[in-house]
């Protein structure tokens, strides 16, 4: 970790271990939403009880982990008691909007996080989202609202509606990945996979997040795109062609998942602007950057 990382880390300490808690404290409320521990659900609770711990302490976790041999009887109880306990601490504060996003990205994690929606668990999304002010204006959660919309969908088409835009939301299933979610980086549906999608002279690139992909990446990539004639921000504008996501994402993003220049390029997509999401294997494989 380099001094500025130290620095911004304690800075950012308090704000990132409380963003860590919330995004917790919704993926247990949304594995306990179908009243039921159901296959895979332990285990996708176990892994992300341990990407917490990873980032701070926490008694819950704690206890999940030191108790993961209960019955599913047993740790649906004890999730119940962990979220009563979270939901008592949660109102008795002045919650901001961006609060209430982090704990629903994580209660669609947890819902999720077994690659099954039920109708119980369909009709605990709506019912959030219906007695929310502020979700529905949140952009990232764009993908959500459309598959929310009435239909004459039968109800597996509904629920298969509704996973597609989770996943494009949160990630894919532990189920299908073995990646937490609290792991995982936020990548709308459409972002750039395949280097010849990528126009690189006299285009604007912005990075975010940290990458993999060589031992000084950020600078590596910057140089590169730079002598083939790109230009490189620091921050996004409309005018932005393309934001770059590390694999890595950062502890500092306002969200688990996402940070600012990511909500900032969802918002200008929003309003007309044609920047594109970019993975880092394809600006890796396009620089030739050994990953």
């Amino acid at each position: 970790m380099s001094l500025n990382d130290k620095a911004l880390h304690t800075i950012h300490a308090q704000q990132n271990e409380a963003k860590n808690r919330v995004f917790w404290f919704g993926f247990m409320e949304g594995v306990a939403s179908s009243n039921g521990i159901e296959v895979g659900e332990r285990a996708a609770l176990l892994a992300e009880a341990e990407a917490l711990l990873k980032r701070c302490s926490d008694q819950d976790a704690s206890e999940l982990i030191a108790e993961h041999d209960c019955s599913d009887d047993e740790l649906l109880q004890n999730l119940r008691l962990f979220i009563e306990s979270e939901q008592r601490r949660f109102y008795t504060l002045n919650t901001s909007d961006e609060e209430e996003l982090t704990r629903f990205l994580g209660f669609l994690a947890g819902v999720n996080c077994d690659d099954t929606i039920t109708s119980v668990e369909q009709a605990a999304i709506r019912k959030r989202w219906q007695s929310s002010n502020s979700l529905s204006a949140q952009e990232i959660l764009t993908p959500l609202a459309d598959s929310l919309l009435p239909s004459t969908s039968d109800e597996r088409s509904s629920a298969a509606r509704l996973q597609s835009a989770i996943t494009a939301i949160v990630g894919d299933a532990y189920a299908n990945t073995g990646i937490p979610a609290l792991e995982h980086v936020h990548l709308p549906p459409g972002s750039i996979s395949d280097p010849a999608q990528l126009q690189i002279e006299d285009r604007i690139f912005v990075l975010t997040g940290k990458f993999w992909c060589s031992p000084r990446s950020r600078k590596t990539i910057e140089k590169a795109l730079e002598d083939l004639g790109a230009t490189c921000k620091n921050h996004v504008a409309f005018n932005t062609d393309y934001l770059v996501v590390g694999n890595a994402g950062s502890e500092h993003y306002r969200t688990p998942s996402a940070g600012g220049k990511i909500l900032s390029a969802l918002s200008y997509q929003k309003q007309g602007s044609s920047i594109s999401f970019v993975n880092e294997h394809a600006i890796a494989t396009a620089l030739r950057i050994d990953s």
